[in-house]
């Protein structure tokens, strides 16, 4: 697919969320920092997602950074299908709870942050959450996946 809009550069994120007892993750591309002091981010969500009604309930949400190292199971885990239909957690062993009590991944991630969301915006198909960074961590030191690399090299 040749369109423009795939040379902006963004990386890939597992977003994580949690209500009452149910946990879910899904993975999203639309990220960016929005102020450094205070630390905040935007997030762009699909409304269609399980996990973007739970963040509009919670009002919290974990991100897990991706690297180059993620293998398509992770996409294909946290991205292809719904927490509606299954337990993302069930089967997971590679997870760890953050001091707000939600899952980040540990594994094939750079850093996590968790966050508390502000200000949400209906963008039509999309909510985008305006969030203060309440918590983050750096867990390695291998770059970023870019959605650019994931449809170049990994998405079959």
């Amino acid at each position: 697919m040749n369109d423009p809009i795939f040379n902006l550069t963004h990386g890939l994120y597992v977003l994580t969320s949690r209500l009452g007892e149910k946990d879910n993750g899904c993975i999203i591309d639309a990220v960016m920092q929005m102020t450094a002091m205070p630390q905040r981010i935007a997030i762009g969500v699909q409304k269609r997602n399980l996990t973007n009604g739970i963040i509009q309930a919670s009002r919290i949400f974990n991100l897990s950074i991706l690297t180059e190292e993620t293998p398509q199971s992770v996409f294909q885990h946290f991205g292809m299908q719904s927490g509606r239909d299954v337990n993302k957690f069930e089967k997971c062993d590679a997870v760890k709870r953050s001091a707000n009590g939600l899952y980040y991944i540990p594994k094939y991630t750079n850093a996590f942050l968790s966050c508390k969301v502000e200000q949400s915006i209906d963008m039509d198909t999309h909510t985008l959450f305006i969030a203060s960074v309440t918590e983050s961590q750096i867990l390695g030191d291998v770059q970023g996946m870019t959605y650019n690399n994931y449809r170049k090299n990994i998405k079959k």
